[in-house]
């Protein structure tokens, strides 16, 4: 599987300006881990699901959520590093341009979303 949809999350409606781009943001997401995670599991935790502030861009099917983290050997959760993060944020806006938004939530996830 290119990546993996958190269980109730809902991207049926996902417009065609993220799906487009999903197989191209997993890689980016394991390509930045792969010294953090051998095999990271990219996971989209959030689409038009869930509760997200008014106005938000996840209700238009504009959005999306993917997790910034993993369940290591011990099984314990384990955050990527900062750096890590960072430099998946940075490809992300050089892959998507200046249409999309990248919001880290620090220990939690990162949101993008095609805002044009």
């Amino acid at each position: 599987m290119i990546y993996n949809i958190k269980g109730g999350v809902d991207v049926r409606f996902l417009r065609w300006e993220l799906t487009r781009y999903l197989f191209q943001i997993s890689e980016i997401f394991r390509w930045n881990a792969k010294n953090a995670c051998d095999d990271f599991p990219f996971t989209v935790t959030a689409g038009a699901d869930g509760n997200h502030m008014e106005g938000s861009k996840h209700y238009k099917n504009q959005a999306i959520d993917m997790r910034i983290w993993f369940v290591d050997d011990r099984g314990e959760r384990e955050d990527l590093p900062d750096d890590v993060i960072q430099n998946i944020a940075g490809d992300l806006r050089k892959l998507l341009g200046p249409d999309y938004q990248t919001v880290i939530h620090e220990g939690s996830h990162i949101h993008l979303e095609w805002d044009p």
